[in-house]
């Protein structure tokens, strides 16, 4: 490039020069960048209009809504028992209601200060636990996570476990458990975060005895379907069996049959002399149902049998075969020939192997008084037994455990000396003790090593009666029925009643006509805006010689009208207005449009405002509740927009015009990539366009430089010729001179 100045010393400045020049040259270009401006403007105008279209658009579909416009007003008698809401298709009438039961989750705790270790560092330092491992199946809604629980880590491990356990065969199921430990208090609480019958911290699939004995550690109210002593019991006398029969009668052999008639009632009681002992001939005849009762003292090695009915017909064997009616003659030495209210050993009656078994107070050492043991399964009925250890062995309390109607099963092993309890329910449930005295918890948990607590627990449904209807459950305290969602505090009655919230359908209403008038307006002015053709956007050079005030001005001027007369939104204007003016078709009541409801439009000036007469639409509510949802919230025929409300109307209109602004300009206000609009593809033209001008007016200017540069060197060259000239004409006059003289 020249400098500023030629070389020749022309005097030229070529940059200037070459500027004037390229204003010239850059007219084109300065008119693309001008309309590809006014193209980026109307795209941005456009973009304002969307997005204010997407806002109202929002509104205009929830005021279409069934719930918006039919909204519906509860009201309870007792708000200490119930409170409640409607939805729109609630029918408005009063509703009775009688909570019985609330639902409720699992909530464990322990009973007590649970930490019996030198510190909490660890559970196996807390608890007293060996360092191996073990697993703690917990379940919940049938939903199941095992739980790998390491007697290295802290209490707060655990915690942290069971608070974040995710199901065994799907991890995205979560087993809807909270648990915690409190540092000051010791104690464990573990609750499930779901409520009902269905909900449970069920532990029966644990089966490690360390993760068992863990659980016991924790107090909390846990439990399994078979109960084993932790190891073996007898801390006193060894365990001496009952005799059979066989072995306390000399001889005796085989079974028999008696045939047992009292008060008019006869039973056959069978009995096998190899299995059965004195206590279950007792327990037999007792349980017989025909009102006696069978005693055995071993003091005095007598039987009686006595007539409880207070009919006194007597007692009359004379139906048993033979082998009974010898047993109860030769070896319990019974009176059998006539029927008498009282039969009583005649004489001591054992022959064979004594009737000396060991007591449980002789059996456990420091086992006194009476005890109560309440037993239940499968969510049965509690069935209590009485125990006196001074007289009640090994053998009765395994038969009392049995017979109790419970479903469990009880046995010894004397050769193990471990007790066991088995469920039978088949439920797995677990063996709840919960009942019972203290004396018997002590006399289970110390003295049988059973785990008294309950390994599986469940919540409760919310028992109510509804308008008559006795005795429905729900899972949750809060529930929906007929478009009435109730939400259960107490026990207790109340009344529900459902009513037509008209002043929320007024507040509706108005808010519809707000948000119309103000997207009317704004549609209106950029329609009207007016448009200023002779303020183009201006060029670089342009502002250069302007100042900051003058270009804000004139921007102002040149970015009005964008969207002047434009005829998308001059139709989107036509038809807001059509769309609030045209009655609903096929609707069977007087209140088919927005003027039925009170709804007008002001003078010409106004350019289309709506206004609300609320008197007007109150009294059309109180005749017809569902006026203003009809008006607004039609379906009607897609193919009939006059069977539409007026809402769903303005919902499809607007759609259509974003539609058109989308090919016209796109959803955003700058060209982004797969923007495939008109005026993107306009604007990216001309970019290209001026891209192409730009590569053109680059060599121009080049070739301007090129041609001065040219010059220059001419003119040099011309200079240095004329000083060769003259100095060789200087020369040639000075050599005349000398000649002439």
């Amino acid at each position: 490039m020249a400098g500023t100045y030629g070389l020749s010393g022309s005097g030229i400045n070529v940059d200037s020069v070459v500027s004037q020049l390229m204003g010239t040259e850059r007219g084109p270009y300065n008119k693309m960048a001008q309309q590809q401006q006014q193209l980026t403007w109307k795209k941005e105008a456009y973009n304002t209009v969307y997005t204010g279209i997407t806002t109202y658009r929002t509104s205009v579909f929830n005021s279409s809504l069934q719930s918006t416009l039919s909204a519906k007003a509860t009201a309870v008698s007792n708000s200490a028992v119930v409170s409640a809401s409607a939805n729109a298709g609630a029918g408005n009438m009063s509703h009775s209601i009688t909570v019985n039961q609330m639902a409720s989750g699992v909530n464990l705790a322990s009973s007590g200060a649970i930490t019996t270790g030198t510190d909490k560092n660890t559970l196996a330092d807390q608890f007293g636990l060996g360092t191996s491992a073990f697993n703690i199946k917990i379940t919940n809604n049938g939903v199941t996570s095992t739980i790998a629980v390491d007697p290295t880590k802290s209490i707060n491990t655990f915690v942290a476990q069971i608070n974040s356990a995710v199901s065994d065969s799907n991890s995205a199921i979560g087993m809807n458990l909270n648990a915690n430990y409190d540092t000051t208090l010791d104690r464990f609480f573990l609750t499930t975060t779901n409520t009902g019958a269905s909900a449970s911290i069920d532990f029966s699939g644990t089966a490690d005895p360390a993760a068992l004995t863990f659980l016991q550690d924790l107090k909390i109210n846990t439990a399994a379907t078979t109960k084993v002593s932790g190891a073996p019991i007898t801390t006193g006398t060894t365990y001496k069996p009952i005799p059979t029969l066989a072995q306390q009668f000399t001889g005796l052999t085989g079974p028999m049959n008696i045939q047992i008639t009292n008060a008019g009632q006869t039973q056959i009681v069978p009995i096998n002399t190899a299995t059965d002992t004195m206590d279950s001939l007792v327990a037999a005849l007792n349980n017989a149902g025909v009102s006696v009762t069978a005693k055995y003292d071993s003091s005095t090695d007598r039987f009686t049998l006595t007539d409880t009915s207070g009919i006194g017909t007597g007692i009359d064997f004379s139906g048993s075969d033979a082998a009974a009616l010898s047993f109860l003659s030769t070896n319990l030495k019974l009176n059998t020939s006539t029927a008498t209210p009282t039969k009583v050993s005649g004489a001591p009656i054992t022959t064979g192997a004594a009737y000396k078994p060991t007591t449980l107070a002789q059996q456990f050492t420091g086992l006194t008084g009476p005890m109560t043991i309440q037993i239940a399964t499968a969510g049965q009925t509690a069935q209590t037994i009485s125990i006196d250890p001074t007289k009640d062995t090994m053998d009765s309390l395994v038969s009392k455990l049995s017979n109790a109607g419970a479903n469990v099963t009880a046995s010894y092993d004397s050769s193990t000396d471990l007790f066991a309890l088995t469920d039978n329910s088949g439920t797995g449930s677990g063996i709840d003790f919960s009942g019972s005295n203290a004396a018997a918890l002590s006399f289970l948990g110390t003295n049988l090593k059973l785990n008294t607590t309950k390994l599986a627990q469940t919540g409760s449904d919310a028992i109510f009666n509804l308008d008559g209807v006795n005795n429905l459950a729900e899972s949750s305290n809060s529930f929906a029925i007929s478009g009435v969602t109730y939400t259960l505090a107490s026990q207790g009655s109340s009344t529900v009643s459902v009513s037509t919230d008209v002043n929320s359908i007024v507040a509706a209403v108005q808010s519809f006509v707000t948000s119309y008038n103000t997207e009317l307006a704004s549609v209106y002015a950029k329609v009207t805006e007016p448009a200023y053709s002779d303020y183009p956007p201006l060029t670089s050079a342009q502002e250069s010689s302007m100042s900051q005030n003058d270009i804000t001005l004139w921007n102002a001027k040149a970015q009005s009208g964008m969207l002047n007369n434009d005829n998308y939104l001059t139709s989107l204007v036509n038809n807001m207005r059509d769309n609030m003016y045209t009655p609903v078709s096929g609707l069977t009541t007087a209140y088919n449009s927005a003027a039925a409801l009170g709804i007008t439009t002001g003078d010409y000036t106004q350019n289309g405002q709506l206004t609300l007469d609320t008197d007007t639409l109150k009294a059309a509510l109180a005749a017809d509740p569902n006026a203003a949802y009809e008006v607004f919230g039609s379906k009607g025929s897609s193919t009939d927009s006059n069977t539409q409300g007026i809402a769903v109307r303005l919902t499809n209109t607007l759609q259509t015009t974003q539609n058109q602004i989308t090919q016209e300009a796109g959803i955003a206000p700058d060209v982004e990539a797969g923007d495939q609009s008109f005026l993107a593809t306009e604007i990216n033209n001309l970019s290209t366009q001026m891209s192409d001008e730009n590569t053109r007016l680059s060599d121009v200017q080049s070739r301007y430089y090129n041609e001065f540069n040219a010059m220059e060197t001419a003119i040099q060259q011309l200079n240095s010729q004329s000083s060769w000239l003259s100095s060789m004409l200087g020369t040639s006059s000075t050599s005349s001179s000398s000649t002439s003289g």
